[in-house]
């Protein structure tokens, strides 16, 4: 049996769980440097050492990632004939160059 959370489940809850992490993120500085331990392989087996990094560009990162996963969605509505929002699963520089190209 599939197991899917309640953030899964229950839109209420989950945007109330946006909202939190929202006014987290909102107070915390987020140029600090820091290092983050990279990892790479189909299970995380290859550990790489530490990099350095800041909260910033492991957010920018987690928001390309979350677009990437938002543009497979987008794919999969589509073959099944479903309407999709413009512009849903679109990186930002993709977005960029369309508006820059459009004639």
């Amino acid at each position: 049996m599939l197991f899917r959370s309640r953030i899964e489940t229950d839109p209420a809850f989950a945007l109330e769980k946006t909202d939190e992490i929202t006014a987290a993120l909102g107070g915390m500085a987020i140029d600090v440097p820091l290092q983050v331990r990279v990892r790479a392989g189909p299970t995380a087996e290859l550990d790489l050492g530490e990099r350095p990094s800041s909260v910033e560009r492991e957010l920018h990162f987690v928001l390309l990632h979350a677009i990437h996963h938002y543009a497979m969605m987008a794919e999969a509505l589509r073959a099944r004939g479903l309407a999709v929002p413009e512009g849903l699963g679109v990186a930002p520089a993709t977005r960029g160059h369309r508006l820059r190209t459009a004639g």
